[in-house]
């Protein structure tokens, strides 16, 4: 209230500087600084164009005098590797020193070397011939025959190269001149090198190239050539300066040491006892930039009279030169004066007419501005109903428009945030119930509001089919409702939903027609003209919509339509949320009572199943000793046969009921479903009745799987059975196979699968289909809708825990009248090795034994009918009743004793200790383990615990013979 009454005080007064002068000041202040900046860039573009222009020059020049420099080096090459090819200085070479001192000899010689020479007596002063040691042999200046050059550069690059070589300029100790060294290998018939020829020319040479491009850049423009060790090797002036006076001079101060040094190497003027260096020039820093960043520069030379010069620097290739090109700055920029006064003489022109500009403008422009500026003060004490209405169509126009449009779209934003109050007030207190007619009520008032033909909300909520499920649409009293065409998207236009969903975007259609999009296409199919829609997701990733739709009329979208509906679908999904919230908690508590359920019955069926076990055992070896006493012809032996039978249905029905309370032994590897189906469909097409038909479905190459074939044959014996059942003797059987791709969350909470490759298996009939109660009810242990004795209820209880064991899951679809399909996925196996089978073939010679076996069960009926067993094998059989007999005959017979075959679940000590015990005292006994209880960590990988094998019970003393055979055989 405070800030309030200070803003009244503050309105009241009058303007003190008005909007003419701040208008006027601010032309000004605009208008001349641009000015002075622009003078300044076009004086600098002129100032580096021209330098830019004479950096070009110079660079050509530089370049051509580099390219002229090469090419003699070059062309000299060639020429002293031709010349040393001449047969007559090889012959001379190979003759003895004798004869090549005869006078013929050097004659024909000397004839020869002059004629060389005659090319070029301008610069070209001798020729020389060494020998392989170094022994000037022959020189065009006899002053110097019989020098030792072995030291030479041109002597020792020839001579280690194999090439012609071009030295740098070399002075001579005693004249002070410098040359430059042309050499190369002379080579005999065979190839050998027997000596180097070198050509001396004159350093003036280089002087006469770089005359010829001096004079092209006009008067105090100059070049020179600096070789490797910094001295001035060449000068070409132009217009000041002499020859003499720059010739062989050093750029750069060098200390005496070094140059003693490079005196004795001859790269440096001879009798010079002080620095040559007279401060002409200062090219050290310049020469230094041009290597290392460009070839240009700028750089002083005091002794010319001008102040500075633009250079570019060209390397030679062959040498190690430079070639650097100078020209004064005056030179080039003679016309930047010119141009600095134009441009004065325009910038003080331009600031006069805008200062007049200025002082017309403002008068015409603040009149306007102050009538708007009244108007947003009514706006700003609350009068939201004040305008302006503009007599121009300026910019002053349409800021009164824009501004007309804000207080409206503030006026609508102000009631939009009231409906969308009440809306979410009814959501909060709303039962599941009425969500339906809540949803269509809440379309209803935000379409009205809008002005909309067509409001809706629809939802991906299908995993198979990935199309709209559900759907709300109000529309406009002169247009129908199409929600049907909702249900029909195509599968590639809902993925563009969903993609624009998942990146936070809105989809928004201006206009269908003229559109060339697939969603425009499938809204103008629809009858829709302009579209805007806003999305979100449910919890379970459940894709939804909220949507306007202009039917007829080209409509452009305001942001506080698309955050009305942004708006409107986060009340409903915040609703469907919660609501999703709700069930999903009943869904994980029936889950919880579902499984609190299968774990008793697990644990009551493992624990019968493994003392039945046992039980069997004693049953099944009676009957097994009867059977190899009894003749093949006798007559009890129908009815042992039958009474085996008995039993090892008895034993797999124990084994069901292990596999129900998972605690059997699995074996799993990898293996191909379409095998397994094809197995399955030929073991039980004989017991399928004739007039049920069977239909195969098998997608070829299929990728493995890690399973249990037998457990996986299961699954599917207990489906195509309760499929023939539900068909009562005559309908149709139809097993497929497939792939399924999981992609995205709403698959993955309906099938509890994580995202990935699955091969899915279908067994599909044609019966009548079960109810909806019935369905959420057949994979519950015991639960069964056969007649009493037709049925254990344990045949789909086992198939969904198998199933669930293999890391997939298994779902069932059905309708009354309409048949029922079951569904499975299996995950691929993607990390697949080939497999190797442990050979377990048995010598035909060792079928029977000689070896001592101690037998541990405490099971009397066990151990009676296994010694009875063995014995008739050959074999001598102690036993024990626990593991403690056992260690203690074992320590008094252990000479005697070859195998123990011993009991896992045992009083006292047991078998597991027992084991650790036995190996303890002789790591090398060799130990099968049996039990009823395959699920036990021995059970799955009996040598990690050191034993050699294990053998479930109730076991076939054929087969327990068999692998007794390859355990004592594995010696």
């Amino acid at each position: 209230m405070k800030d309030y009454k200070v803003y009244e005080l503050h309105s009241k007064e009058k303007i003190r500087f008005g909007l003419s002068l701040k208008l006027v000041v601010a032309f000004l202040v605009i208008s001349l600084p641009p000015l002075a900046i622009l003078l300044y860039l076009n004086l600098q573009a002129n100032r580096t164009a021209l330098q830019t222009e004479a950096y070009k020059s110079l660079a050509a020049s530089s370049q051509l005098t580099s390219q002229r420099l090469n090419g003699f080096i070059e062309y000299n090459l060639g020429v002293i590797s031709a010349e040393a090819n001449l047969p007559i200085i090889a012959r001379f070479l190979n003759l003895s020193p004798e004869d090549q001192e005869k006078p013929h000899h050097r004659k024909h010689l000397a004839e020869t070397l002059t004629s060389l020479m005659d090319k070029n007596r301008l610069f070209l002063s001798s020729y020389a011939i060494l020998d392989i040691t170094g022994r000037n042999i022959y020189d065009s200046d006899p002053s110097h025959i019989g020098s030792d050059l072995s030291k030479r550069c041109y002597f020792r690059q020839a001579l280690e190269t194999g090439l012609a070589f071009a030295s740098d300029a070399q002075f001579d100790q005693d004249t002070g001149k410098a040359f430059l060294y042309f050499s190369s290998p002379i080579k005999a018939p065979s190839g050998r090198i027997i000596g180097v020829l070198r050509a001396r020319y004159s350093a003036t040479v280089i002087q006469q190239l770089i005359l010829q491009d001096t004079g092209l850049l006009g008067p105090g423009s100059f070049a020179m050539v600096v070789n490797s060790q910094d001295l001035i090797l060449a000068y070409g002036i132009f217009s000041h300066g002499g020859v003499d006076k720059m010739m062989f001079n050093p750029i750069k101060r060098i200390s005496i040491e070094k140059m003693q040094t490079l005196q004795e190497m001859r790269l440096y003027p001879p009798h010079m006892d002080g620095n040559l260096y007279n401060g002409i020039m200062d090219l050290r820093k310049g020469l230094q930039n041009a290597n290392t960043v460009q070839p240009f520069f700028t750089t002083s030379l005091p002794s010319t009279g001008e102040k500075r010069f633009a250079a570019a620097l060209t390397h030679t290739e062959k040498v190690p030169w430079r070639v650097v090109f100078f020209q004064p700055q005056n030179a080039f920029l003679a016309s930047e004066k010119r141009n600095k006064k134009s441009m004065l003489y325009l910038s003080v022109i331009a600031a006069v007419f805008v200062s007049i500009t200025a002082l017309s403008l403002t008068r015409y422009l603040s009149r306007p501005v102050r009538e708007l500026t009244r108007v947003a003060k009514r706006i700003s004490q609350g009068d939201l109903s004040a305008v302006y209405i503009p007599k121009t169509r300026d910019e002053i126009g349409v800021l009164a428009d824009t501004f007309n449009f804000m207080t409206r779209r503030l006026r609508k934003r102000i009631e939009m945030e009231k409906l969308l109050s009440a809306i979410s007030r009814h959501f909060i207190s709303l039962d599941a119930g009425d969500t339906t007619i809540a949803i269509d009520a809440a379309l209803q008032e935000i379409a009205d509001f809008a002005g909309i033909d067509r409001c809706l909300l629809f939802q991906i909520a299908d995993p198979d089919n990935g199309c709209f499920v559900m759907t709300h649409e109000w529309s406009r009293g002169t247009w129908p409702k199409i929600h049907d065409s909702l249900q029909s998207v195509p599968k590639n236009e809902s993925a563009e939903i969903i993609r624009l969903i998942d990146e936070d975007q809105k989809m928004e259609i201006i206009d269908s027609e003229k559109s060339q999009d697939a969603l425009a296409r499938f809204w103008q199919n629809r009858g829709s003209r302009s579209v805007l829609c806003s999305g979100f997701t449910i919890p379970g990733n459940f894709y939804g919509f909220v949507g306007f739709e202009s039917i007829r009329i080209v409509r452009h979208w305001l942001p506080e339509e698309f955050y009305l509906l942004h708006m409107t679908g986060e009340i409903i999904r915040s609703t469907l949320e919660r609501q999703q919230v709700e069930k999903d908690k009943a869904i994980v508590e029936e889950q919880l009572r579902h499984s609190t359920k299968m774990e008793a019955v697990g644990t009551l069926a493992g624990g019968i199943a493994h003392d039945f076990n046992n039980l069997l055992q004693g049953v099944s070896g009676y009957i097994q000793l009867l059977l190899a006493l009894k003749d093949e012809n006798h007559e009890d032996r129908q009815y042992l046969e039958k009474a085996n039978n008995a039993l090892n249905r008895s034993a797999k029905l124990v084994q069901r009921l292990l596999t129900l309370s998972r605690k059997s032994q699995s074996s799993f590897k990898p293996v191909d479903i379409n095998e397994i189906a094809n197995s399955t469909i030929d073991l039980l097409q004989h017991a399928i009745p004739k007039m049920i038909t069977i239909k195969l479905n098998l997608t070829p190459e299929l990728p493995v799987v890690r399973a249990d074939a037998n457990q996986i044959e299961q699954v599917l014996v207990n489906l195509v059975n309760n499929a023939v059942d539900a068909m009562e003797g005559a309908g149709r059987l139809t097993m497929e196979t497939g792939m399924f791709h999981m992609v995205a969350q709403p698959y993955a909470t309906l099938l509890k699968l994580e995202p990935g490759d699955y091969v899915l298996m279908q067994v599909s009939d044609t019966g009548m289909g079960i109810d909806e109660k019935t369905r959420q009810q057949i994979f519950d242990a015991f639960f069964t809708t056969k007649e009493v004795g037709k049925g254990t209820g344990l045949g789909l209880a086992i198939s969904y825990n198998i199933i669930e064991n293999h890391g997939g899951h298994i779902a069932c679809y059905s309708e009354v009248g309409e048949g029922t399909t079951f569904k499975i996925y299996l995950p691929v196996d993607t990390e697949t090795k080939a497999c190797e089978l442990p050979d377990t073939k048995v010598r035909k010679d060792r079928l029977r034994g000689t070896e001592t076996i101690l037998l541990v069960d405490d099971e009397e009926d066990i151990r009676e009918t296994s010694k009875k067993f063995l014995s008739t094998c050959g074999y001598n059989v102690f036993t024990s009743a626990s593991a403690e007999e056992a260690l203690e005959r074992y320590r008094a017979q252990e000479e005697e004793i070859d195998l123990i075959l011993m009991d896992l679940g045992m009083p006292g000590m047991g078998g597991e200790k027992g084991l650790a015990a036995f190996l303890k005292y002789d790591r090398n006994l060799k130990i099968i383990i049996a039990s009823g209880y395959s699920a036990h960590r021995i059970a799955k990988a009996p040598q990690d615990y050191g034993a050699a094998r294990f053998v479930t019970k109730p076991y076939d003393f054929v087969q327990l013979n068999k692998t007794i055979q390859e355990v004592v055989g594995g010696d």
